[in-house]
């Protein structure tokens, strides 16, 4: 196949995208002992906010240009050149600002990724524009699995490596022998940023001397650009306007609608899992082991799923698996909130086929995700105006992330509200301990709960060690009002299973749509663009 070269280069270029959201992901297990809650990651996953809001700078990407140098090569080259000395910067001062034990600023760290993903967004704006005219008409669709695998494969090396190697008990059981045991990790944050950061730097320069681009004008058979200032201005204002011709299309609105809604089913259950996971006494280098376990899978069924999603009814293969997957997270809900909590530091036994359950049912729930997203991306491939393509593409992609950033941070902050997790009187537990209605402590309330000299919040209060003996040695006793990640759980799978009912009829109308309902219709003459 001749577009072997060109697919490999794809999955570079996503491999290297997907690496910093790893490194985001790992961010709260990290921290988990240092106060991390969930009312954190909610305000962290604030950072991942431009993947949600680059569609308002994608039509610049798609209008200026070097057409000498490549059109998405004028992007990608210096965006991830700029994103590697970023990386850099970051690695020489983070390990300074997030201290073992202490309180991580927050809202510094947050700017910090925001602008990574910032950068990282445009690359992506780039590289999904430039899979249209990279491969072949009839190749475009493995572009999706391109995507799928790349930025799983990216995600996994950063967040699995960065898990493992910079964690000392880890290094220590797995990785050094008994006369190297030491209290420190192989790799710190900073160090492992400071090697990506070559990293992408080094792999771009190579693609920028390497991989040639055929001008923009040959490809769309048109005249040379003109890029004189008044031109390039000319085009950024054409791009907008046909963003916004895009998104007026009355196809795209119901595809817009349902993309936004979507993944409220999975916020709270996929969103906290980790946290909650770790509150529950499961060691971290089970979350690592689990997440190694799945990244074969993963990429396997990407590769199925571009078969299954190559006919003309890709959305069919969305619809049969979106039920599926509330089914799978509804059946690890209920085995993660089975678990008692215990005391930070400490890690709870459980025996092996609890393991092999949480272990099947995780790697199910990813597979249908995953599943969903190449089924998605292969008719958001289908549907696109090339001529826009990145633009249009980053339109939807956009959307689709948009539904994902409101939702997890709303459930998070939802499941911290209904904890309410502190410093309880020990007397005001033990009668709560009786109560019948399920994941909720009936007969506790909020007056119950003691306050601590130098406690920072009702949160940070006992989700520490130092707080959780802090809490013991006046007497009281940690605990909440109610589980949260099972309650919110709960309510986003109702939510969900209410969605597909009313949607279902939706997304099969969508799918049945002519390609002309997609495409954007001329300002003269009322006729189709391409036509």
């Amino acid at each position: 196949m001749k577009d072997i070269p060109s697919l490999l280069l794809l999955l570079l270029l996503y491999t290297l995208q997907g690496v910093p959201m790893g490194l985001a992901s790992a961010i709260p297990i990290m921290l988990q002992s240092s106060g991390f809650g969930f009312g954190a990651k909610a305000l962290f996953s604030f950072a991942a906010w431009p993947y949600s809001l680059k569609v308002l700078w994608s039509p610049v990407v798609d209008a200026v240009y070097s057409d000498a140098f490549g059109r998405r090569k004028s992007w990608v080259v210096p965006v991830q050149i700029i994103t590697g000395l970023v990386m850099i910067a970051m690695g020489m001062i983070i390990d300074d600002e997030l201290v073992p034990g202490a309180a991580p600023n927050l809202w510094r760290l947050t700017a910090a990724f925001f602008a990574l993903y910032f950068l990282v967004a445009t690359q992506d704006i780039a590289v999904d524009g430039w899979a249209l005219t990279m491969l072949r008409p009839e190749n475009v669709g493995l572009a999706s699995v391109c995507n799928s695998v790349g930025q799983t494969a990216g995600y996994i090396i950063s967040y699995a490596l960065l898990l493992a190697l910079g964690d000392a008990e880890f290094c220590n059981s797995y990785l050094r022998v008994e006369s190297a045991r030491s209290d420190s990790p192989i790799v710190t944050l900073g160090s492992f940023m400071l090697f990506w950061g070559a990293v992408f730097v080094v792999i771009t320069a190579l693609v920028g001397i390497f991989k040639s681009e055929k001008a923009a004008a040959v490809q769309e058979g048109r005249p040379p650009p003109d890029h004189s200032f008044a031109a390039a201005g000319a085009a950024i204002r054409h791009s907008y306007h046909d963003a916004w011709r895009v998104l007026t299309l009355p196809s795209v609105l119901k595809l817009i609608v349902v993309l936004l809604t979507a993944r409220a089913a999975f916020a709270a259950i996929q969103g906290g899992m980790d946290l909650e996971l770790l509150q529950k006494g499961v060691p971290k280098q089970t979350l690592l082991v689990i997440g190694l376990v799945y990244t074969p899978f993963e990429i396997v069924f990407s590769l199925m799923a571009s078969k299954w999603t190559a006919g003309s009814r890709p959305l069919g293969v969305w619809t049969s698996a979106y039920p599926l997957r509330i089914a799978i997270g509804l059946g690890l809900l209920l085995v993660v909130s089975a678990l008692p909590d215990v005391q930070p530091g400490e890690h709870s036994e459980h025996p092996l086929w609890w393991y092999v359950v949480l272990v099947a049912l995780f790697v199910s729930m990813r597979l249908s995700a995953n599943v969903m997203f190449v089924a998605q991306m292969a008719f958001s491939n289908r549907i696109a105006d090339d001529r826009i393509g990145g633009t249009y593409m980053t339109i939807l992609n956009t959307v689709s992330n948009a539904g994902a950033m409101w939702s997890t941070p709303v459930a998070l902050m939802s499941i911290e509200f209904l904890e309410q997790s502190g410093c309880y009187s020990a007397d005001a537990v033990a009668k709560a301990g009786d109560s019948w209605l399920p994941f909720v402590n009936m007969g506790l309330t909020a007056s119950d709960r003691m306050q601590l000299p130098n406690s920072k919040g009702m949160a940070s209060s006992c989700i520490t060690q130092a707080g959780w003996e802090q809490c013991a040695a006046a007497g009281g006793q940690c605990s909440h009002l109610a589980d949260g990640y099972a309650l919110t759980g709960l309510a986003c799978t109702a939510i969900g299973l209410l969605w597909f009912a009313f949607f279902w009829g939706q997304l099969n109308h969508l799918q049945d749509l002519p390609k002309s309902a997609w495409l954007l219709v001329s300002e003269k003459g009322g006729k189709r663009d391409s036509e």
